[in-house]
C-alpha cells in the first residue's frame, strides 16, 4: 500500500488533467491527503467545489483547484493582499461595487470581514456567474458586462485561465453575446466606499462608463496588468491618467500583478 501511495503523490499532471468530474476530484483528493492538505474537492451539477471545514467555494474549471491547496482562507487572504483590501477601512453599510467578480472570491473575503457591507457584483461569463451565485447567495450579483455605452457586445470566453474579455484575445474557447451597460446607469447614485475593477483589459472603458459616479467613490482598486487584447497591453497608464485627472491619487501599486489603489484626493 505504501508503494501505491507514493505513486499517487507522483501522478503526472498531464494524466490527471485528462480526467473530468468526480474522477479528477478523487485523484486530487488522494494527492491532497498525502500532501497533508485538509481541503476536500467535489463535483456536482456541472461545477467543482472545494470544502475547507465549514467553508465551501464553487468554481467552474478543475485546474483552479490548485489555488486552494493551503485552504480557502489562505487563498482569499492572498487575493486581499494583492488588492490592498486590508488597507481600506470598511464599516457596516458601506457600499462596494465589484466589476468583474469572477466566482466571488473578493466578495467572499469582504463579506466575511464585514457582513454588513452593501455589496454588488457584476460578472458576464456564464460559468463563472453560475458559481458566483452559489458562492454569494445573499448578495446582489448581476450577469451583465460593463462598458462605456449600453448595448450588446461579443464576449471572448477563456475560463481556464480566467481571462475572458470584451476585447478580442488569443486562444479563446468561445464567443458569446453579452448585454453591457454603463456602470453609472446600472446602479443607484450614492456614496461608494470601494469600486473594484478587473475587466481583463477593458478597465478604461469600464471606468469611462462609471464617469458620473466617480465623485462618489472613496477608493478605487484596478487590476491594470498586460491583458488588453491580442497585443496584451497594460492598461495602467490609461487608468492612472483618467483617475488622476478626476481627483484621485495613486496610493499603492503592486508591480507583480500591476494592481493600482486610488483614493479620492478631496
Amino acid at each position: 500500500m505504501t508503494g501505491l501511495f507514493k505513486r499517487l503523490r507522483r501522478f503526472p499532471r498531464r494524466w490527471k488533467d485528462s480526467l473530468e468530474g468526480s474522477r479528477y476530484t478523487a485523484v486530487q483528493n488522494l494527492q491532497n491527503r498525502f500532501k497533508g492538505h485538509s481541503i476536500h474537492l467535489g463535483y456536482a451539477d456541472g461545477a467543482y467545489h472545494v470544502r475547507d471545514g465549514d467553508n465551501l467555494l464553487y468554481f467552474p474549471v478543475k485546474t483552479r483547484s490548485r489555488k486552494y491547496g493551503r485552504g480557502i482562507a489562505h487563498r482569499l487572504n492572498q487575493l486581499a493582499q494583492q488588492y490592498f483590501l486590508p488597507d481600506i477601512p470598511l464599516s457596516a453599510g458601506d457600499r462596494v461595487i465589484d466589476c468583474g467578480a469572477n466566482i466571488g472570491e473578493i466578495g467572499r473575503y469582504l463579506l466575511d470581514r464585514e457582513p454588513g457591507l452593501e455589496y454588488c457584483a457584476f460578472e458576464p461569463a456564464p460559468a463563472e456567474y453560475s458559481c458566483l451565485v452559489r458562492n454569494l447567495p445573499h448578495a446582489d450579483v448581476r450577469r451583465e458586462g460593463l462598458w462605456n455605452a449600453d448595448g450588446n457586445l461579443k464576449f471572448y470566453l477563456k475560463s481556464v485561465t480566467a481571462d475572458s474579455s470584451l476585447i478580442e484575445i488569443d486562444d479563446y474557447d468561445e464567443i458569446v453575446d453579452v448585454s453591457c451597460r454603463r456602470l453609472d446607469d446600472a446602479i443607484t447614485p450614492g456614496p461608494i466606499k470601494l469600486l473594484k475593477v478587473e475587466a481583463e483589459g477593458a478597465e478604461p472603458e469600464v471606468l469611462e462608463g462609471a464617469g458620473r459616479l466617480l465623485h462618489s467613490c472613496a477608493y478605487i482598486v484596478v487590476d491594470a496588468g498586460p491583458e488588453r487584447g491580442l497585443a496584451k497591453e497594460e492598461t495602467a497608464p490609461a487608468v492612472i491618467n483618467y483617475l488622476v485627472a478626476r481627483g484621485f491619487r495613486l496610493i499603492r501599486m503592486s508591480h507583480s500583478r500591476i494592481v493600482l489603489l486610488f483614493q479620492r484626493a478631496d
